[in-house]
């Protein structure tokens, strides 16, 4: 497996960061893999590994980006550093790359993904080996769609496909009461990867039973099940052993200005992972 290394320029103490030519160093981020395949509709989950340097920053975000052979922006998957941190301090995740059904596959070719650190203010912290904003850390190559895969069907009261809002999300959809979501021609054992997001909403919501939480209960076919508590976005994966139908069933309701109708859990991304 390919790995690749790239240690973070220095930065001057925080309340220079505005004036310095050249911040001092804060660590090291180590990648894996840094060759990449990602078909669709599929998920790929990369390793992340952090060396942090510095004490006592603000949280930053990380910003991860994949570029065409144009150079053109595609796809961003941004989160906010996982972990607080003390120097010396080592963290790790997974960070999954993603190509969800409900947009239309990205066009077959070899792509970059770039990465660096912001603060919400907007100040980048220089990778080594980039130009200062951001370093290549792997290479993605996406075939053209053809591989096979399960396919997946949509019953019951859920909304048209709408576009996402960026290049974060680049399609979501409602779902309006409960629905199910049915996996077909599954050959070998894999999950169902889904984003979630539970809207926050001070006005307009309408709970179904005596609980005052926002809750979607995740029910199969298959003897997989799962529960989503509270707002925000989730990220869920399903094992599916063998074709499966999942029931989702939210405890609210959601009615907003622009839409007559009401809404609950809105699917931001579906995919495959094996």
């Amino acid at each position: 497996m390919l790995r690749t290394t790239a240690s973070l320029l220095a930065l001057l103490p925080l309340l220079l960061w505005g004036c310095s030519p050249s911040p001092p160093a804060v660590g090291e981020l180590t990648v894996s893999p840094a060759e990449i395949r990602l078909d669709y509709p599929a998920h790929v989950a990369v390793q992340w590994q952090w060396r942090m340097d510095l004490e006592a920053v603000p949280r930053p975000m990380v910003f991860v980006h994949l570029r065409n052979a144009a150079g053109d922006l595609v796809k961003t998957f941004d989160h906010p550093f996982p972990e607080r941190w003390q120097a010396g301090d080592t963290a790790r995740y997974d960070l999954p790359l993603t190509q969800s059904m409900l947009a239309p596959p990205l066009e077959a070719g070899s792509y970059e993904l770039v990465a660096g650190l912001f603060v919400p203010a907007g100040k980048r912290f220089p990778l080594a080996g980039g130009d200062g904003r951001e370093t290549v850390i792997a290479r993605v190559e996406v075939p053209a769609p053809g591989a096979t895969f399960p396919t997946f069907h949509f019953e019951g009261p859920w909304s048209p496909v709408e576009a996402g809002a960026d290049r974060q999300i680049l399609a979501k959809r409602w779902l309006r009461r409960e629905a199910t979501l049915e996996v077909r021609g599954v050959e070998r054992a894999g999950s169902l990867e889904l984003l979630v997001e539970l809207p926050t909403a001070a006005q307009g919501l309408t709970f179904l039973g005596e609980e005052r939480e926002q809750t979607v209960r995740v029910s199969s076919t298959c003897g997989s099940e799962a529960w989503l508590r509270g707002a925000g976005v989730h990220r869920l994966s399903l094992a599916v052993p063998e074709d499966c139908r999942f029931t989702l069933t939210p405890n609210y309701t959601l009615l907003l200005p622009e839409d007559p109708e009401p809404r609950s859990v809105g699917l931001l991304e579906v995919s495959w992972g094996e």
